[in-house]
């Protein structure tokens, strides 16, 4: 059968059986009645007329079949009250309209009759269980629809945005068992309200109350057993003895003595003081109750859900680990067992709801419970497998006979099932390739015309058969399953192997297409021989076959030798960029033709066959032994099928000899008119300082040519002081392959950098080389300090000067060492870095001591300077230091200030020396001698001063401590002591 026309039958036969559907429900009986609805807020008690529950009263007490028609949008602003029961259809007039629970109420409850609900949104509904403080809590089911019986078809609704819920409070004090909505007292909650101190909660309407087993009424308090609740509501409080079972989505009451009572189908059973408490319905856990079917839970009857459409609807749970309940069904509940859990069966249906669907779409619901299998997952809980696709394949396929269609296309071009003759156009054909290139691939697409979901049922999807080569293979598969109008697409390689020839498989499509399973084509390729393909390149560019314009830029002009003294060399590739061999068949393999002598083949390739994607050099040499232009043509004769003949043309210029410079620094040559100064060929002289700095580099200069070159001499260009040539040539004429050297100065006279200095090697007649030359002028910095010797606490200052001003920022270290320590200063040993630059040729280094409170004596400490920035040197001092000193000990005994200042004045030689006299309260000890001090611990002045007089006598016998030109063994006072301070030494009482 044609693919081409099966799915205009197949879609024909859907419409008519959809229209058929429409027709039968959309009319009504004979002696239907209409009721309007125009009221756009509905507080569900049906008092005000043109509500929607006004509506519901009036077809339930009208005869026949009545329709109910929406005009307006509506609101529920409180419980809707009155339940469906009745024949009748619930729709929009001609525009369609809303029903919206206002995130408080459940819009719909239907008890009996044949029910119709189309083309309506119903949105934001919550269905909440009511709640108890000691019985147990009502269940939420049906957050937009309730379906108690009756047979309903729902078509071309959609419902969004809907809650089933247990309450998750604790409200009142009430003891009874909460209703599906109400909340108890002392007495059960209602199935429509609340209880209150005389009865039970009910708050409904119509002849349900009484005539229908206390259908919605809360059971009473009782001294003794507490009441049973009656449908959807709670049992009441028995003080005595049990408190009364729940009825069906409703909580038992609470007992004092007694046992509470059990909950009705999930809901939670009742507390006991002393009893035991009472066990909670299906889905429940202790007092805390379900939530089932966020936006449909059917009890019993039949539905039929006809393109219905769940969005955003959710089944939650209550309570905490491990007391919460379950939350079952984000979308649709349907009952699966005519018996509660605990055997509390009041309400529980004789028999179990009948579901047909098709066309459903779900979309992001939630259950919360939902363990993700396929009859209890976030859209649907259906333990009992109640449901039935109607259309024979699926609840979310489309409504009407199913119609999967297979098509198959390349590019886009349809390949008739069974087709046996492989074609370029549609891709079949894949083509031809030579042995072991490439694979090639082909993508096809998997077309579903259908309106149903076309299934994908091979193993592998997509198989190969009759591949009796194994050259083919599918490298990408669809997808299983294909929607409605959907593709999917697979692809098919061909890798040729070594076997040359057409090579074919059959692709074979398993599905459950009704006429075309399975469906299959041929697929088809070549393989051809593998050639080769030749390519000439010099350096390498390729040269076309047949070139006759030689360029530099690939070697072809070979460029200019001197005559008789002369030759250049250039080498080529022979490149094979096919898959086949390169036979290179000439005798010999390059051949020169038109050739007048002076080019030749120094270097045939060293190959005659090529592998693929191989190469083989050879060279081309030019020896003039005349001046001018001459050219010849390269001739490789090979196998390649349209290039067997590879020619091109080569030129190259004989001059008359001459004598070439080329100067060198380092034995790197220095190319003429060179501006780029490196360090590698001695031209950048790098760093040397600006005061006392110098640095001398020598180059060559060597006639490579054939004729002598005379010299006239080198300078530099500005003439400079900084930049000079220390030593001109030693040659004045060179001759061929002879060298001589010159040297050049950089003393640099500033910092900075200094560039664009040329080094001009001169002729006779005029320049004969240049190349520019630079280097960088480095400041010198030092450091000094006046203040060396400090007592602990005091501020040592150091100053960084540079000696020449400065061009950069420059930045130096600087490190506190010697035989201080970190306490000395307060923590680690003082460093940091400072800088100098254009604004600054100064800089202030400040080291702050600390007074620790332990007596040391006088320690010398240095301040260094290093710096890792090139463009800085340091100079002579870079170090500079100090003494720091405490004066513990001279407190007791004499001046204290004298024998500091003498210590002083020891202590700024002895940085020279590296040596201190250092006392404590029993002695002294300086150059390896020691001073016991008297039996009184104390130090005198005299004492001290001839001891330390000794000592720098023996030990520095010519210095000048005090500076006044008298060698320290000839000096009266070679500390420098004040006059008044000597007085107290020696004279001290």
């Amino acid at each position: 059968m044609s693919s081409a026309h099966l799915p205009v039958q197949k879609n024909w036969q859907k419409t008519s059986l959809s229209m058929a559907i429409s027709m039968a429900l959309a009319l009504p009986a004979a002696q239907a009645a209409t009721f309007n609805v125009s009221e756009p807020q509905d507080d569900g008690t049906g008092l005000v007329a043109d509500t929607l529950s006004w509506a519901i009263l009036q077809a339930n007490t009208t005869a026949g079949d009545d329709v109910i028609e929406l005009n307006t949008d509506v609101t529920i602003t409180g419980v809707m009250k009155r339940l469906i029961d009745s024949n009748t259809i619930l729709q929009s007039d001609a525009i369609r309209r809303t029903i919206d629970g206002n995130n408080q109420f459940r819009p719909l409850f239907i008890k009996s009759g044949q029910v119709t609900i189309q083309d309506l949104d119903i949105e934001n509904g919550l269905a909440e269980g009511g709640s108890s403080h000691r019985g147990g809590k009502g269940a939420g089911l049906g957050g937009a629809v309730f379906l108690y019986s009756g047979s309903s078809i729902f078509q071309n609704i959609s419902i969004r945005n809907s809650i089933a819920t247990g309450n998750p409070n604790i409200i009142g004090f009430g003891a009874g068992g909460a209703g599906m909505y109400g909340t108890s007292s002392q007495h059960g909650g209602g199935l429509f309200a609340d209880a209150d101190g005389i009865e039970g909660g009910y708050g409904g309407y119509g002849n349900y109350q009484y005539n229908d087993a206390n259908f919605g009424q809360g059971g009473l308090f009782d001294n003794n057993v507490g009441e049973a609740g009656g449908f959807g509501a709670g049992g009441g409080y028995g003080y005595n003895q049990e408190g009364g079972a729940g009825g069906f989505g409703a909580g038992g009451g609470y007992s004092y003595y007694g046992n509470g009572g059990n909950g009705g189908f999930g809901a939670g059973g009742g507390n006991s003081e002393f009893g035991v408490g009472g066990v909670g319905g299906f889905g429940a856990v202790g007092v805390n109750a379900a939530g089932f079917g966020g936006g449909i839970f059917v009890r019993s009857g039949s539905l039929q859900l006809n393109d219905v459409t769940i969005e955003n609807s959710q089944a939650n749970s209550t309570g905490t680990v491990p007391n919460n309940s379950e939350g079952f069904g984000g979308a649709v509940f349907i009952l699966h067992t005519s018996s509660n859990t605990n055997n509390n069966n009041q309400g529980m249906p004789s028999s179990l709801p009948n579901v047909n669907a098709c066309g459903i779409t779900f979309t992001n619901n939630i259950a919360d419970t939902d363990p993700n299998s396929s009859n209890n997952n976030d859209d649907i809980f259906d333990l009992g497998n109640r449901i039935t696709a109607s259309n024979g394949v699926s609840i979310t396929e489309p409504c009407g006979i199913p119609d999967q269609e297979i098509q198959l296309t390349g590019n886009d071009i349809e390949i008739i099932d069974g087709d046996t003759t492989p074609d370029l156009t549609d891709g079949s054909d894949l083509g031809a390739v030579e042995q072991s290139s490439d694979a090639i691939s082909q993508q096809f697409s998997i077309n579903n015309l259908g309106t149903f979901s076309l299934q994908l049922t091979g193993d592998p999807l997509v198989e190969l058969v009759d591949n009796n080569n194994n050259q083919f293979s599918i490298t990408q598969l669809p997808n299983a399953t294909i929607g409605g109008n959907g593709s999917s697409g697979f692809e098919v390689t061909f890798t040729p192997g070594v076997v040359v020839g057409v090579d074919t498989a059959t692709v074979i499509i398993a599905s459950n297409d009704t006429d075309e399973n399975p469906y299959e084509f041929t697929v088809q390729a070549e393989v051809l021989p593998a050639t080769p393909e030749i390519s000439v390149t010099g350096n390498g560019i390729t040269i076309e076959d047949g070139d006759s314009t030689p360029d530099m830029n690939d070697f072809t002009s070979m460029g200019q030798a001197q005559e008789s003294a002369q030759s250049i060399t250039q080498t080529f590739s022979i490149n094979n960029e096919g898959l086949g061999d390169l036979l290179l068949t000439g005798m010999p393999i390059v051949e020169l033709q038109n050739n007048n002598g002076q080019f030749s083949v120094t270097a045939q390739p060293s190959l005659s066959t090529v592998g693929s994607n191989e190469q083989v050099s050879f060279d081309l040499t030019f020896t003039p032994t005349s001046m001018g232009v001459d050219s010849a043509t390269v001739v490789i004769q090979n196998n390649d099928s349209d290039e067997s003949t590879y020619d091109f043309v080569i030129e190259a210029e004989g001059v008359a000899q001459a004598g070439i410079i080329q100067v060198s620094g380092n034995g790197l040559v220095i190319a003429n008119g060179d501006e780029d100064p490196q360090v590698d060929d001695g031209t950048d002289f790098g760093f040397t300082p600006v005061i006392g700095g110098l640095i001398e580099h020598e180059f060559e200069i060597t006639n490579v040519g054939f004729a002598d070159i005379d010299v006239a001499g080198v300078s530099s260009n500005p003439n400079t002081s900084f930049i000079f040539i220390s030593q001109q040539p030693s040659l004045i004429s060179i001759q061929p392959q002879q060298s001589t050297t010159f040297k050049v100065i950089f003393a640099p006279s500033f910092s900075g950098q200094i560039s664009g200095v040329d080094i001009d090697i001169l002729g006779p007649s005029g320049l004969l080389h240049m190349f520019q030359v630079t280097g960088y002028g480095q400041p010198t910095i030092t450091i000094n300090t006046d203040n060396n010797y400090l007592q602990e606490g005091e501020t040592a200052e150091f100053t960084v000067t540079a000696d020449v001003p400065i061009e950069d920022f420059s930045v130096f270290d600087w490190q506190v060492n010697g035989q201080v320590d970190g306490l000395d200063f307060g923590g680690d040993l003082p460093s940091g870095n400072g800088f100098v630059d254009s604004f600054n040729d100064q800089a202030l280094i400040q080291v702050l001591t600390v007074q620790d409170g332990i007596y040391e004596g006088p320690e010398i400490f240095n301040v260094s300077l290093t710096t890792s920035d090139p463009r800085l040197n340091i100079g002579f001092p870079n170090v500079s230091g100090g003494v720091i000193d405490d004066d513990l000990i001279y407190v007791d005994g004499f001046d204290a200030l004298g024998v500091n200042q003498l210590i002083a004045n020891m202590g700024k030689y002895a940085i020279e020396i590296d040596e201190l006299p250092v006392c404590d309260s029993y002695a002294c000890n300086f150059y390896n001698r020691s001073m016991t001090l008297g039996l009184d611990k104390n130090l005198h002045g005299a004492e001290a001063l001839v001891w330390f007089e000794e000592t720098l006598v023996l030990m520095q016998p010519f210095g000048d401590w005090d500076g006044d030109g008298l060698p320290n063994n000839h000096d009266l006072n070679p500390f420098g002591i004040e006059q008044n301070l000597l007085e107290k030494f020696y004279f001290r009482q």
